[in-house]
């Protein structure tokens, strides 16, 4: 096991072998999506409760990566110099990407039922069978979730994606929503 430190792509090219230089741009191909996609979601979760910040996680100037075999990806985000959150994920050649593009919910007058599908609204509706994540601002809290959108006949409701029950609001509580583009991997 070693680790290398990684600040211009030249490093990627000179490792040892070319399986190494491979595994080190999918491990940190990974990892930068893992981290940009958290940078994302902070982002877009801390404008929908009204504070806006353009930037929540900076890429290192320098990054380490350690050949082990593991293919884990490590974030650690920090907060005055200190580490506030580490997210560990799977192997890199498990990793699933997931494309968030945001849209303004009904509560702040966007779209999103299923019902406003048009030709000319870019995708800023949602279907039967979409999973969003949503972001619900109400008057006692705030909160980002995971949902399955259920628009049988005249019913629209939301569900949780694992119990399949019902959440319990409805679309006029949505603020801010992103549609998952890419199925979870045991739905193929």
């Amino acid at each position: 096991m070693k680790t290398y430190e990684i600040r211009t792509l030249a490093d990627i090219y000179n490792l040892p072998t070319m399986e190494a230089m491979e595994t080190c741009l999918d491990e940190l191909k990974a990892s930068m999506v893992q981290a940009r996609a958290t940078n994302d979601l902070i982002c877009a979760s801390a404008e929908a409760l009204g504070h806006g910040i353009n930037k929540a996680i900076q890429w290192p100037e320098v990054s380490k990566w350690i050949d082990d075999g593991k293919g884990e990806i490590v974030t650690k985000i920090k907060a005055n110099d200190k580490e506030v959150l580490r997210v560990t994920s799977k192997p890199a050649s498990d990793a699933i990407s997931r494309k968030l593009a945001w849209h303004t919910g009904p509560a702040k007058g966007g779209g999103g039922t299923a019902q406003d599908e048009h030709p000319n609204s870019k995708g800023s509706w949602w279907v039967d069978g979409d999973l969003l994540l949503i972001v619900v601002e109400l008057q006692s809290e705030d909160f980002v979730r995971l949902v399955y959108v259920n628009a049988d006949g005249d019913t629209l409701c939301f569900q949780d994606p694992d119990s399949q029950d019902d959440i319990g609001f409805g679309p006029d509580d949505i603020s801010w929503w992103a549609r998952i583009e890419e199925s979870l991997p045991n739905e193929k």
